[in-house]
């Protein structure tokens, strides 16, 4: 008897699990005309400004971006040609909007590019990055966090960005990601920002000196990438030592309060 109940209860469970799978494979397939619908609405209304009064505007602004983001990530049957305009954009076109919408489209292009890794042409990654940096020039230190992991999400894919973007990006992000100069969730965005634009520039330096020799084309790149973010990784370096020692220390004092505390038992 205990077989059969045992049998039976997998049985259903297998099922529901099924059920599970099938109701999400569906709402993923369902989203992808919805995805398109949407996306359009906004991307008129961004280019359009004179379609509405600045406060309508941004209130459909909201409404757009709250719908998009309920949508059920990644997006069947959505290619990332089709990601890569609406992320551009909402990036660009955000304009001087309340700190909240500017959180919420940072959400946005961030679930869109994590869960559609998204390689944009070198003049868009340029724009885009620019355009987030003087973002995180005027923000509150709350929305801080909300635009450096949206820089973070684009930069981990390898994007093709010129040697005084790569120092703009540099100086803006080395003094946030030293200890005491933001919130600890700022500073852990800036270094993974640094992190992902650091391990970029040395693969591809490293690519432009080898297997082409010493001709004038790959001396030429690989002294491009090293006049770029990799001319910082020593700071970089001494940053990231810094923290790290930080968590030791922080680490030895809560042993050593464990241990005083169990001589106390």
């Amino acid at each position: 008897r205990s077989d059969i109940s045992g049998r039976l209860y997998l049985f259903c469970f297998q099922k529901f699990i099924f059920e599970i799978d099938r109701n999400g494979f569906q709402r993923q397939r369902m989203s992808a005309p919805e995805f398109r619908s949407l996306a359009q609405q906004l991307r008129s209304l961004l280019h359009d400004d004179n379609s509405c009064g600045a406060v309508d505007r941004e209130q459909k602004m909201a409404s757009l971006t709250a719908e998009l983001s309920e949508l059920s990530f990644p997006l069947r049957d959505v290619s990332t040609d089709e990601i890569s305009p609406v992320v551009v954009d909402l990036v660009l076109h955000v304009g001087a909007t309340s700190d909240q919408l500017v959180q919420n489209v940072a959400q946005l292009v961030t679930a869109l590019v994590t869960k559609h890794p998204t390689q944009l042409r070198p003049q868009d990654a340029e724009e885009c990055v620019r355009r987030l940096l003087q973002l995180l020039r005027s923000a509150a230190d709350w929305l801080r966090s909300s635009i450096l992991r949206t820089l973070g999400a684009i930069l981990y894919e390898p994007q093709v960005l010129d040697v005084r973007t790569e120092e703009d990006i540099a100086r803006a992000l080395l003094p946030l990601a030293r200890r005491g100069s933001a919130s600890s969730e700022a500073q852990r965005h800036a270094i993974a920002c640094l992190s992902n634009l650091l391990a970029h520039g040395e693969a591809q330096a490293g690519t432009a000196g080898s297997g082409a020799g010493s001709t004038p084309a790959a001396t030429r790149k690989k002294d491009r990438a090293k006049r770029g973010v990799l001319a910082h990784a020593s700071e970089f370096l001494e940053i990231v030592m810094e923290h790290l020692r930080h968590i030791m220390v922080s680490e030895a004092a809560l042993l050593n309060r464990a241990r005083f505390a169990g001589t106390c038992l």
